[in-house]
């Protein structure tokens, strides 16, 4: 049994990281650059102001929160809450947000932290690794890559572009009778349990939960 997780975000590693351990096969799949790399990438952005549409400050390992100082604060209690900050704090994070009211790792912690999460999940049995365009075509000369592009390396099964990786994953789900919908949904009124929720587009989705 293997599992694919999509995104390399806290929550896609951290999904792996429990479904590894716990004896699940792991593809990790990501469209962005490993953090290395996306800091170089985001370097160019800042002297060109010419953005990389696969490595940004949304796109990478880490994810969006990458660059967003690592609050970690919240008022949900969750029993994932406290093995998920011991991680963090195996990984480098300073030990007081173990107990902190209004935790944060900071940004260039996580730039530290990051690294060393992923020798963990590749200790774990997530097994990865992403190639450059050059290196793709390289290996896979019948696979045409657009300028920019990556992909992600999994040994036992071979190349794979992250963004068909992603519309595969929504296909299968669409044939198991998922229904896709591209609408933005507009923030709610009032307070409570919601009743339903309104598209930008005018329509109401009546659901049992959201």
């Amino acid at each position: 049994r293997c599992v694919a997780v999509i995104g390399a975000g806290p929550a896609g590693l951290f999904a792996a990281l429990v479904l590894a351990r716990n004896g699940v096969a792991v593809d990790l799949l990501d469209r962005g650059a490993p953090i290395r790399e996306r800091g170089l990438d985001l370097n160019r952005f800042h002297r060109t102001r010419v953005p990389d549409p696969e490595s940004n400050l949304l796109f990478g390992e880490g994810g969006a929160g990458t660059y967003s100082d690592g609050k970690l604060y919240t008022r949900v209690d969750h029993p994932l809450e406290v093995p998920i900050l011991d991680e963090l704090v195996a990984c480098g994070a300073p030990d007081a947000i173990r107990y902190d009211a209004r935790a944060h790792v900071g940004t260039d912690r996580l730039h530290r932290i990051l690294p060393a999460l992923r020798v963990r999940l590749e200790a774990a049995g997530v097994r990865h690794e992403v190639l450059a365009t050059d290196e793709l075509a390289r290996r896979y000369p019948q696979i045409v890559v657009p300028a920019g592009g990556w992909a992600i390396y999994e040994p036992e099964s071979g190349g794979l572009m992250a963004r068909r990786a992603v519309q595969a994953v929504v296909a299968d789900a669409t044939r198991s009778g998922v229904r896709l919908q591209l609408d933005r949904v507009m923030p709610p009124r009032g307070e409570g349990r919601l009743d339903a929720i309104t598209t930008a587009a005018g329509e109401s989705i009546s659901a049992g939960s959201y």
